[in-house]
């Protein structure tokens, strides 16, 4: 038989997390139909080393709110750059995805986003070379074109970027067959250090045997007079010449009329974010905080972001230190994970020097064991975001932090030397030095630079977190990080906490902080971040669900057919009265018709008549007289027999 309760049960845990789709979803923050191609650990070898142009290549992570930011820029970057495939294109890999981890890892990546360039043919093992300017789309335009400059293995399809020293120069590249003569020809004329004619020469490449653009220096101009530069000119065999555009400082007006003049009609190629494709939505877990979660959290962080690291020495390794520490003291968990911390931060505390990547790696193999270990899964619960892009391991350290927080507290309570602010810290330590995502490990840092030691408030840490995670919603509402199934409001709300609020906010962005009731929040934290709130075990949870979905659909099954019961006897009491009704209604009917005829019977349980109604009154008075004249008659005789005693005596 099957036992639908464990059906039933199974099903709520699949949906909870997300509900499949026919198509696995790839994530990212590119479509893959767009001007961005999209690498993997499976096709990046294959495509960039050896390759007959060169690339440029964004190694990031979907969840690093700074790559989302900075996506819209990449793509835009792409979309101008596409005529340039012949000799660079574009690229992204997504560090988050488990199947290039050891791609990002074999890179070097170990902050997001990091922009590199590979070389025309390069090699294997050819690591790349990390871009460090500005993330403007001009600087990665003008860094790829130094980069194409730096090239010395070029191809003869390669355009001429090099500035031309005189006119005679444009001809030489022309022949002389009737398609050659019916070529757009035009010179570029700009000041030494400009990137407009470059762009336009390698913009202009897809419509080589169209189109023919140099450039020269203002330097070397002599018979061309232009009011200003740059300025593009369009020449002709006689000599002659005719200005096109002057004083633009964006290239693409000069490619615009450059494909007008050569009749090119360009066809726009669609591209854009990745967006939600619908297949996940979250469920609401409720203001519940789940263990898989924060599982998920130290999976990722252990094996995905410490080991990204080459070697871990100085300040890096005493904040790796701290941070595995308070993991090991405050970690809430189940007694395997939290043996495993323990063993972990026994082994921590005894390095000294530095740690390599491969030692970190092979030291968190060799602790697993049947009684200590770390699940090797990340999946999310509470932190599932509606796209791939949101919440996740963000949400997860943020999480992780809040519940060490709370539980440092509850540890410490008797403890007069407890260092308040000791879990900020360890957070402050890892965020900064080894959180993926750069930008927000800055903007941690600029809040944290006000932490302080030796503060008597043993909760200290506590809303300090608070404070701060609230800071960073407002400072992020709105952006292109925020989920906007979940945006980000300032917590907890008042619906979420009504004693937690002085006055009801006028929204959920309330920017006035004297709303709150802080000795509210606090009790509101601690129960909400405290061991007992979180939910250990999520496939036990679900199936006591699942249960109780299923005994809740018999209760109410059961409840029907009692009410149905009671309907019925209801229904058949209803009809038992009304008969009886009806029968004395008619009883009494029959009595006025029959009363004042004589000899007639009355219907009754006894049959009388009229006549023996009479009887019987007579009998009932006859009886009574002779029963009150034997009360006199007894009453006279004791009277007589009581003189007659006194007298005697």
């Amino acid at each position: 038989m099957v036992d639908t309760g464990t059906c039933l049960s199974r099903i709520f845990v699949i949906f909870l997390v997300f509900v499949p789709t026919a198509q696995e979803n790839k994530g990212g923050l590119y479509s893959e139909n767009g001007p961005v191609t999209v690498l993997t650990g499976s096709n990046f070898k294959d495509t960039v080393p050896n390759s007959d142009n060169t690339w440029m290549v964004e190694f990031y992570s979907s969840w690093c709110g700074h790559c989302v930011r900075f996506a819209p820029t990449y793509l835009k970057v792409a979309q101008f750059v596409k005529g340039w495939r012949q000799v660079i294109r574009v690229g992204a890999v997504d560090c988050a995805q488990d199947y290039n981890t050891a791609l990002c890892k074999e890179y070097g990546i170990d902050m997001y986003p990091t922009i590199k360039f590979f070389d025309l043919h390069s090699k294997s093992g050819d690591l790349g070379r990390v871009f460090n300017g500005s993330q403007d789309d001009q600087t990665i335009r003008h860094a790829m074109v130094d980069h194409i400059n730096r090239q010395r293995d070029l191809k003869s399809k390669w355009p001429w970027l090099l500035p031309i020293r005189s006119m005679q120069s444009v001809w030489k590249d022309l022949g002389d067959t009737e398609k050659d003569q019916k070529m757009v020809t035009a010179v570029l004329f700009e000041e030494e250090g400009s990137y407009v004619g470059q762009e336009v020469i390698l913009s202009v490449l897809p419509y080589r045997e169209k189109i023919i653009v140099r450039r020269m220096l203002k330097q070397d101009m002599r018979k061309i007079q232009v009011d200003s530069l740059p300025a593009l000119v369009h020449l002709d065999k006689t000599g002659s010449y005719s200005e096109l555009a002057l004083g633009e400082t964006k290239s693409l007006v000069f490619i615009r009329e450059l494909y007008n003049l050569a009749g090119i009609d360009e066809e726009e190629e669609e591209g854009e974010v990745q967006k939600d494709d619908g297949s996940l939505h979250l469920i609401d877990a409720g203001l519940r905080v789940y263990m898989q979660d924060l599982e998920s959290t130290l999976h990722y962080s252990f094996r995905k972001e410490i080991c990204n690291f080459k070697v871990v020495k100085g300040e890096d390794l005493v904040a790796l230190k701290s941070y595995v520490s308070v993991l090991s003291k405050y970690f809430p968990g189940q007694p395997h994970v939290v043996k495993y911390l323990w063993s972990l931060n026994k082994w921590m505390q005894s390095v000294s020097g530095q740690v390599t990547d491969k030692e970190w790696e092979a030291k968190v193999k060799e602790l697993k064991t049947k009684d200590a270990y770390l699940p090797e899964v990340t999946k999310w619960v509470a932190c599932q975001g509606s796209a791939e892009k949101y919440r996740g391991y963000p949400c997860g350290l943020w999480t992780l932090f809040h519940v060490l927080s709370v539980q440092a507290v509850d540890v410490n309570l008797d403890n007069e030397d407890f260092e308040a602010a000791e879990v900020l810290f360890a957070m402050d330590g890892y965020i900064t030095r080894f959180f993926g995502c750069r930008e927000c490990g800055k903007n941690f840092k600029y809040m944290s630079s006000k932490l302080e030691k030796g503060v008597g408030d043993i909760n200290y840490g506590i809303m300090w977190m608070w404070e701060a995670h609230n800071k960073a919603n407002k400072r992020l509402h709105g952006d292109l990080t925020e989920d906007p199934k979940h945006p980000k409001i300032q917590f907890p709300t008042y619906e979420t906490c009504p004693s937690c609020h002085h006055s009801t906010p006028s929204s959920p962005f309330n920017k006035d902080m004297k709303i709150w009731d802080r000795k509210e929040v606090l009790k509101f934290l601690k129960l909400l971040y405290g061991k007992q709130n979180i939910i250990m075990d999520l496939g036990d949870t679900e199936k006591s669900r699942g249960q109780a979905m299923v005994d809740s659909r018999e209760q109410k099954q059961e409840l029907a057919k009692l009410q149905a019961i009671r309907r019925q006897k209801q229904q058949a009491m209803e009809t038992e009265a009304k008969i009886r009704n009806d029968r004395i209604q008619r009883l009494r009917e029959q009595e006025l018709e029959t009363r004042h005829l004589p000899g007639q019977r009355v219907p009754g349980s006894w049959n009388f008549t009229s006549v023996d109604l009479s009887l019987c009154v007579l009998v009932y008075f006859v009886a009574t007289g002779i029963i009150v004249l034997l009360y006199f008659h007894i009453s006279r005789r004791r009277k007589k027999a009581a003189s007659l005693k006194s007298c005697c005596v």
